[in-house]
Formats: structure tokens, C-alpha cells, sequence
């Protein structure tokens, strides 16, 4: 079993392929990477570019692309060679382009994969196998090349070259996530090619398609249990990113190997940590056969796979709608299903359907809404309100499922737990249906006004056990955040997180009061309940000195209707402005006239782990915030210097933070210049717009970008 340092349980490091790169569809997948501290291996070619080559990519002549590398290089990931340009070269133009890659990084390449069918490739082609070359030589016969870098009367020969400057070659890829399975001897040097000093495997992963079929969860899982080592070799420009976002199933996976306790480093550093723990260069002829026999193994079986896919693929595309981006065909019709939000509401219809709309998306809300309507440019279809649960869940349901395959959506969006049993049948239709979870549903149950306290664990139960088995069965799942996320990562494989930030623009008053003119008053705006603290809040307005004549101004809506007669007998109820529910410019125009927000929800088990909108909203505003020191908040509102965190549950703590900032303008004032910046940087919907219109593009339009089944890149 491997050991690695700082007692490490894996390793893991990346080989990208340069080819197809530019900075523009590699940066962000390096940025993530960064990120969450993995140093991978960037190849690269040092000479220029040929536009007439049969697979282009910017090469360290281009100023912005040697800017970029160079960047990368500073930041700890290693720069590799992919031959010295994306043609055929003589050796004269591999001799200079050696000494152009050290001009400008520095030093020679460490690294080297050789590049499909150029000519002076390093034992290609026949020459790279003993036993399987003729079967080799039989699958590649229809277009057989000749591969002379090892030649030494060939004008393409460099093998002296190499020999001298590189000190690691790739070779074989395996469809095999750990290598120690399959060459427990790499780095290894074969003496029957001797211009290599030491030559390494990797694993299959060409493009985001088979980079996420290598690291699925089970194959992090085995990882880490066998102790294993993986070079991961893709082309990061294949697929990887979308209009300038990561492929949310590529960021998921990478996070999540990143959380396990791997060691991430270059290709080099892993090579020359193995190659100190062996103290030998030798390998049995018995494990190189073994490699050879399964890489063909693997290479037949891509190709059966290859074919079986596109012949299922060819009767499903005839004549089915194409994606909103697909040129010349109508754009893909979308159906966002809710019976318990409105019409309009910010989050699915303002935000979601309004974003995809722009995108070129026909979007189409059905709802509850009393009659057909638009928001924007997202026609509402109107069934009518219910006359109660059971009846929204019976005969109202029935009403929308007919109206749903009425509607004959490409996808269908659903927003609330009740409408999974649609959303299954949807499923069963061959509908590509998407689950959008805004809350941790079974951890609601627990404060249900209207269900018996003790059946509420029963009841918690079974609802998680149906949520689940709903879930493993969806075309896809949105979560609102990051913590719901985690409970459905491993059960449906394309999850994706789409935060519900503030737009920037949306809550930004028009006109803000100067925060000297500004009365004395701090704001809460949401649902309005006892678990989210309506009683503290009252009761700290009365700790409240009467000569500062604060007011609460309070807006929303009661989720138990008996809650509002029972406040209004308070005598705290005095300091309440009470607004009733606003629209979005009567919130922003609120939010320009107080001094802060307010956000004291219980520390209940849904609660703890939510990012509340109110919360981005009061930092949109540019107004500080007063939130409950959850540890999940403490993160976002210290990490912005936007707020005072205070306990939930102790009115006079959260009095005494009330007072503060209303009596010091200065501190206050910088507070919220400070949210409002971090949301604008970070917190805002522009970002999670990129992630949900890259997971649509996704689920209406996927492709596996090529990688051949028998080819010369692997």
C-alpha cells in the first residue's frame, strides 16, 4: 500500500492536452482548480500554430496565451511539452522550439505526450507495442502513418534530444482510475527504447464526458480506499467549460475529490515521489505485455461503446426539438411547474425563466395563478388557486398533469415537493424533467405548525425516503444551495447548485437616502414566523432606549395567519411599521431608507445550513446585517466585514446590535458598502445565471466532445 506525504490517502494530479486550447476555454476550469488546491500539468506548444493542421489551439506565440501559461507557472502548476507545435516538424524546428519553451518558462520540459499524427512522434504507432502490434497494425490499416522520431537516419529523429532534456514520457492510457492496479512500476524505463529516460500511463478521461465517467463517486471512493495514484489525461478545451462557466458536473466532482485527503500535485512531482519510493527503473516483461493486452482491451471496448451509443442516439435526434442555441431549429420549449409559489415569484420566474428566456429558451410557467399572464417574456398559464392542501394535491394535480403533456415541453422545471408524483410520470413519458430543491424539505417537518408533534419524526422519514427515490430518477436536480446539494449529489449525477442571489441591479435604491438623513429605523422583510424569530425581534425593539424612537419596519407575509391578531396585542408592537408584502421596487426603495437588515431565524436544523435571500438582498442593498451566528452565515457576513452576528434566541444581545448601529453611522455605513461589494463580486445572479444556463445546455443539447476510438492520442 502506497504512502504519500503528509499522510495523504491518494494521489492525484491532471495532464491536459493542449490541444483546441485558449484562454478563454481553459481559464476557468485552472481558476477551479486553483481554487481548491489542485497543481495539475498544462502541456503546451512553444512554436506557432498552423491554421492548416487538423487540430488547432494557441500556441506561447500568442502574447495573451504565453500571459496565461506564465500565470500558471507562477501559481505552482507545471508546464509540459505536446510536441513543438500542432504539425510536423523536422528536427531543426524541435531543436528550436526546445530552446524557445526554455526562453520563456524557464527551463526545459520535464513532460512529454506526443501529438496525434505528427511524424516525428517519439515509438508510435506499431512502434509502441510488442505483442499487440499486429493487431495494431490491423485496426489501424485504413490509415496507417509513419511515426520516425526514434529513427535515427530520419530527418524528423530527436530522440538524442529527448533523451537529453526530458525526463518523462507518456505512453499507454487506461480506462482504469487507479494506475497501481495495472503498472505498479511507474515511472518505468523500457531498454527497448532507449530515447526515453522514463516513460509514465495515465488514465482515460479525453474529454468533460469521460472525465466524469472516471471520476464518479465510486471511482473517488476506490481511490481512496486502494491507496491508488491517477494521472487524469483530458483536454481541458473539450467540454470542460461553457460560456465561461465550468460544467457544473465537473466542478461538483472536482470538489468533491478535493474535500478527500488526496495529495495534488503536478505530473513531475508525483513521477519523481513514486520513482524515489521504487529505487529502480526495471520493468517485468510480464507487466508490460499485461499493459499492452489491456489497452487493447480497453481501446475495443471504447469502440463497441462508440458505436452502440451513436446507433441509440441516430432515432431519439430524428426529428426531436433542438436546444435554444441550435441554429435554424426552434428553440427548446421549457415548462416550470409550481402549485404553491406565484406568478412572478423572484426565484423561479424573475430569475430562472427570465434568464432563460434571454438565453432563446420558449419558457412557459404553469401555476396557481387565477389567469394566464406574462412576467417579462415568460407566458404564465393560470389554473385557478385551490381551495386547500388535499384539494392541491388530488384534483388540482390532476388538473396540471394534463396541462403539463398538454404543453409538450423538451423540459420540464419542477419547483415544488408535491409534484413529484408529475414529475415521475413526466419521467415515464421520456420527459427530461428537472428537480429544483429550495429547501431541506424533511428537516422542515419538525416545525410544521399544522402537523401533531408526535408524528412529526414519522412523518420526516417517510418524506426523506420518497424525496429520495423521487430524486435518484430526474433527468436532473437544482438546489438552491450548497448544503442541499450534498444530499443529492450521490444520488443523481447531474446536480447542480444555482445559489438564489440578488441581480445586481434589482434591489440597488434608485435614489438611497444619505445615511445621516436616514430615520431610525432597521428592517426584516420575508416570511414572518416564530422559528424565524418574529418574537425576538419584538422584544428587542422594547430593550431599546425610547429616546432613539426606533422603529421596525416589517414586510412579508404571516405563515400562520392566527400569528398577526397575537403580535398586535404586544406592546412592542408599537415600534413596528408594519408594511404588508411589497414588490421588488417597494423592497429597494425600503432598503435605501433603513440602517439595517435583520435575519434572526432559530437555529433549527434547516435553518443552519440555508443561505436565506433576505440575507443577499439586505447586502445588495448596501445596508449592514444583523444575523444569527450560524456557522455557515459567520463564513459570509466575516468574510464580507458586512454585519454583527448575534445569538437568535437573546433579544437583548440582539437589542444591543440594533443600538449600535443605529448610533454609529460611520461603522454602519462601511458595513454595508462592504456587503454591497461582495455582491457584486461574488453574491449576485449573474453567476448563478452561467451555471444554470450551462446545466439547460447540458440537458437539451449534450455531446460528447470526440475523442477517437482507436487514435493516436491515446
Amino acid at each position: 500500500m502506497n504512502t504519500f506525504p503528509g499522510s495523504a490517502k491518494f494521489a492525484f494530479s491532471i495532464f491536459d492536452d493542449t490541444d483546441l486550447s485558449t484562454v478563454e476555454n481553459v481559464a476557468p476550469i485552472y481558476s477551479l482548480l486553483s481554487e481548491i488546491g489542485m497543481r495539475t500539468t498544462k502541456s503546451v506548444w512553444p512554436l506557432a500554430s498552423v491554421a492548416e493542421a487538423h487540430v488547432g489551439g494557441a500556441s506561447l506565440q500568442n502574447p495573451e496565451y504565453l500571459s496565461f501559461v506564465l500565470g500558471l507557472k507562477r501559481t505552482g502548476f507545471e508546464i509540459a511539452l505536446h510536441n513543438v507545435r500542432n504539425t510536423c516538424s523536422a528536427r531543426s524546428e524541435i531543436e528550436a522550439g526546445l530552446d524557445e519553451f526554455n526562453r520563456l518558462i524557464g527551463h526545459d520540459p520535464r513532460v512529454h505526450a506526443n501529438h496525434a499524427g505528427n511524424r516525428e512522434n517519439l515509438y508510435w504507432g506499431p512502434a509502441r507495442f510488442s505483442v499487440v502490434a499486429p493487431f495494431y497494425r490491423a485496426m489501424t490499416s485504413l490509415h496507417h502513418r509513419q511515426f520516425e522520431g526514434h529513427v535515427e537516419n530520419s530527418s524528423y529523429f530527436w530522440g538524442d534530444l529527448c533523451r537529453q532534456r526530458i525526463d518523462y514520457v507518456r505512453n499507454l492510457v487506461f480506462r482504469e482510475i487507479n494506475l497501481e492496479r495495472i503498472n505498479p512500476s511507474m515511472p518505468y524505463h523500457d531498454e527497448r527504447r532507449p530515447f526515453v529516460n522514463m516513460w509514465f500511463s495515465s488514465s482515460d478521461a479525453s474529454d468533460q464526458t469521460t472525465f466524469c465517467e472516471l471520476l464518479s463517486e465510486a471511482n473517488q471512493d476506490r481511490l481512496e480506499e486502494e491507496h491508488g495514484i491517477c494521472i487524469a489525461y483530458t483536454h481541458l478545451a473539450c467540454g470542460f467549460v461553457n460560456e465561461g462557466v465550468v460544467h457544473p458536473r465537473v466542478e461538483y466532482l472536482l470538489r468533491r475529490l478535493a474535500r478527500k485527503g488526496g495529495w495534488f500535485v503536478p505530473v513531475s512531482s508525483l513521477l519523481d515521489f513514486l520513482r524515489q519510493q521504487h529505487q529502480t527503473a526495471s520493468i517485468s516483461m510480464a507487466e508490460l505485455e499485461a499493459m499492452e493486452r489491456r489497452w487493447l482491451f480497453d481501446r475495443m471496448a471504447g469502440t463497441v461503446q462508440h458505436a452502440v451509443s451513436k446507433w441509440r442516439a441516430y432515432p431519439k435526434a430524428k426529428g426531436h426539438r433542438a436546444s435554444a442555441n441550435h441554429k435554424g431549429s426552434p428553440p427548446a420549449r421549457v415548462v416550470h411547474i409550481t402549485s404553491v409559489h406565484p406568478g412572478c415569484d423572484v426565484r423561479i420566474f424573475v430569475k430562472e425563466c427570465q434568464s432563460l428566456a434571454r438565453a432563446g429558451y420558449e419558457v412557459i410557467g404553469l401555476t396557481n395563478d387565477q389567469q394566464d399572464a406574462h412576467c417579462g417574456d415568460v407566458r404564465i398559464r393560470g389554473l385557478g388557486r385551490s381551495g386547500g392542501r388535499f384539494q392541491r394535491v388530488t384534483t388540482k394535480l390532476l388538473k396540471m398533469a394534463r396541462e403539463a403533456f398538454r404543453m409538450n415541453g423538451d423540459v420540464y422545471h419542477i419547483h415544488d415537493p408535491e409534484l413529484l408524483l408529475l414529475a415521475l410520470l413526466l419521467r415515464a413519458r421520456k420527459k427530461c424533467v428537472i428537480y429544483d430543491v429550495h429547501e431541506d424539505l424533511p428537516s422542515t417537518i419538525l416545525y410544521k405548525h399544522y402537523i401533531p408533534a408526535r408524528i412529526r419524526f414519522p412523518i420526516m422519514g417517510v418524506v426523506d425516503f420518497l424525496e429520495t427515490a423521487a430524486a435518484r430518477l430526474m433527468s436532473g436536480v437544482v438546489t438552491a444551495t450548497p448544503s442541499i446539494a450534498e444530499r443529492f449529489q450521490n444520488l443523481n449525477r447531474n446536480c447542480v447548485v444555482v445559489n438564489n442571489f440578488p441581480d445586481l441591479s434589482e434591489l440597488a435604491p434608485v435614489q438611497p437616502l444619505l445615511w445621516s438623513h436616514r430615520p431610525m429605523s432597521v428592517a426584516y422583510i420575508g416570511g414572518i414566523a416564530e422559528e424565524r424569530g418574529i418574537h425576538e425581534l419584538l422584544a428587542a425593539m422594547g430593550y431599546l432606549p425610547k429616546s432613539l424612537q426606533a422603529k421596525l419596519e416589517l414586510a412579508g407575509w404571516f405563515q400562520d395567519q392566527a400569528l398577526y391578531p397575537e403580535l398586535q396585542h404586544l406592546p412592542e408592537w408599537a415600534s413596528v411599521k408594519w408594511r404588508g408584502l411589497l414588490d421588488r421596487p417597494q423592497i429597494a426603495e425600503l432598503l435605501g431608507s433603513v440602517r439595517a437588515g435583520l435575519v434572526v431565524l432559530h437555529p433549527e436544523s434547516n435553518f443552519l445550513t440555508s443561505q436565506p435571500t433576505k440575507l443577499f438582498e439586505y447586502m445588495a442593498a448596501g445596508v449592514p446585517v444583523v444575523a444569527s451566528d450560524f456557522p455557515l452565515w459567520r463564513d459570509i457576513i466575516r468574510g464580507a466585514g458586512c454585519g454583527i452576528l448575534v445569538d437568535p434566541r437573546d433579544p437583548s444581545a440582539i437589542a444591543e446590535v440594533i443600538r449600535y448601529l443605529l448610533t454609529h453611522d460611520t461603522e454602519a455605513e462601511a458595513m454595508g458598502r462592504r456587503g454591497q461589494q461582495a455582491v457584486e463580486e461574488r453574491f449576485n445572479w449573474g453567476r448563478e445565471e452561467c451555471k444554470l444556463l450551462a446545466f439547460y445546455g447540458s440537458m437539451t443539447h449534450p455531446r460528447r466532445v470526440g475523442s477517437a476510438a482507436i487514435g493516436e492520442s491515446c
